[in-house]
C-alpha cells in the first residue's frame, strides 16, 4: 500500500510541476514522455540502493528562482549536493527543520495564485471547489489521503455531472436552415409538428434512463399534432447498449402512437453500432447528415395529422407516463 501511495504522489506531483511551469514559460510536455522518463530514473536508482526519483514542486520552483533554464542545472545541483555532502556536512548537520521549511515555502510562495482561483470563481463551472477541497484535503489529512480525497470527490462530481445531462429542444432560425436552442434564442420558430431533441453529451448507462424520461415529458408537452421526433446526436459521439436499448423502446413507443423518429447528425462509432445491432435496418430512410435535411425529409413526407387520429395518440401517449 506505502509503494502505491508513493507512485500515486510522485506521479501527481510531477505532471503537476510539468503542467505549472510549462505553463509558465510557454512550452509544451508530453505526459507519457514524462512517465518514461520518471520510471526509467527510479529504475536506475533502485539498482544502486538510491533515493526515490520524481519531479518535485518544491524543488522546481527553487530551480525557476534561480533562473534555471536548462537541464545542467540539475547536473551543477547535484554536483554541489555531493560537495556538501562530502566537505560541508558538519556545518549543516544542526540546521533546524524549520530553516529547511522555510526555504521550502519561500521558494513555491509564488506559486500560489490567487488570481486564478478569482477567475475558476468567476467561470463557475465548479473548478474553484475542486481546487479549494484539493488544497485543504492536503493540509488536513496530508499529501497522500488529501489526494486520494481529491479525487474521488472529483470522480463523484464527474459521474453527477455525466449522469444529469443537459438538453436542448431546437427551433428554426426565421429565413434560414439553422436549428438553434429555443431556451436561448427566442427568434427560434418550433416547426408545427415536429420535435427537435438534442443530448447535449455522451448518452451511456448512467444517464439513458433521464434522457429516456425527458424525451417522455417533451413528447407529451407538444402534445397530439406531434407527427414526428428528430433526435440530433452530434453532442454524443459515442453511446453503449444501455442507451441503444433506450432508443428503441423509445421507437415503439412513438411507433405506436403513429409518430415517426428520425436521427441526425450521427457520428460514424454511433452508426457503426446501430448497424452491428440491426437498429440502422429499423431505422431506414430515417436517418439525415444534418437538422435541416431531416427536416425538409419529414415537411415533404408527412401530412397533418387527421383530428381522429391525434385522439388516438393523445391516449396512447398517455399510457407511456
Amino acid at each position: 500500500m506505502g509503494a502505491i501511495g508513493i507512485v500515486l504522489v510522485l506521479v501527481a506531483e510531477t505532471l503537476a510541476a510539468g503542467r505549472t511551469f510549462a505553463a509558465k514559460h510557454n512550452y509544451e510536455i508530453v505526459p507519457n514522455r514524462e512517465l518514461f522518463a520518471m520510471g526509467a530514473a527510479n529504475l536506475a536508482s533502485g539498482l544502486f540502493g538510491g533515493m526515490i526519483v520524481g519531479g518535485g514542486m518544491s524543488g522546481t520552483a527553487a530551480n525557476d528562482t534561480g533562473g534555471a533554464r536548462t537541464q545542467l542545472s540539475t547536473i551543477a545541483a547535484s554536483v554541489s549536493v555531493g560537495l556538501t555532502l562530502a566537505f560541508l556536512l558538519p556545518l549543516f548537520r544542526n540546521l533546524p527543520e524549520a530553516v529547511l521549511g522555510a526555504i521550502v515555502v519561500h521558494a513555491v510562495a509564488h506559486l500560489a495564485d490567487v488570481r486564478t482561483l478569482k477567475y475558476y470563481a468567476k467561470l463557475r463551472t465548479g473548478s474553484v471547489w475542486a481546487a479549494l477541497v484539493a488544497l485543504f484535503g492536503v493540509l488536513q489529512m496530508g499529501i497522500l489521503k488529501g489526494l486520494i480525497f481529491a479525487v474521488g470527490l472529483t470522480l463523484i462530481a464527474l459521474m453527477h455531472k455525466l449522469s444529469s445531462p443537459q438538453d436542448s429542444v431546437l427551433g428554426r432560425v426565421p429565413g434560414a436552415d439553422n436549428f438553434v436552442d429555443m431556451a436561448r434564442h427566442s427568434e427560434a420558430e418550433q416547426i408545427p409538428g415536429l420535435l427537435v431533441f438534442r443530448p447535449n453529451g455522451v448518452v451511456f448507462f448512467a444517464n439513458a434512463n433521464r434522457v429516456h424520461t425527458r424525451l417522455r415529458e417533451l413528447v407529451t408537452t407538444t402534445g397530439a399534432e406531434l407527427r414526428a421526433v428528430i433526435i440530433n446526436l452530434e453532442a454524443s459521439p459515442e453511446i453503449d447498449v444501455t442507451s441503444l436499448e433506450m432508443l428503441g423502446q423509445f421507437k415503439r413507443e412513438l411507433r405506436d402512437s403513429g409518430v415517426a423518429l428520425y436521427f441526425a447528425r450521427v457520428s460514424d462509432p454511433v452508426r457503426d453500432l446501430f448497424e452491428r445491432s440491426g437498429f440502422l435496418s429499423e431505422i431506414e430512410g430515417h436517418l439525415f447528415l444534418g437538422v435541416d435535411v431531416a427536416v425538409n425529409s419529414f415537411l415533404r413526407t408527412m401530412p397533418p395529422k387527421p383530428a381522429a387520429e391525434q385522439n388516438h395518440t393523445s391516449s396512447l401517449v398517455g399510457k407511456h407516463e
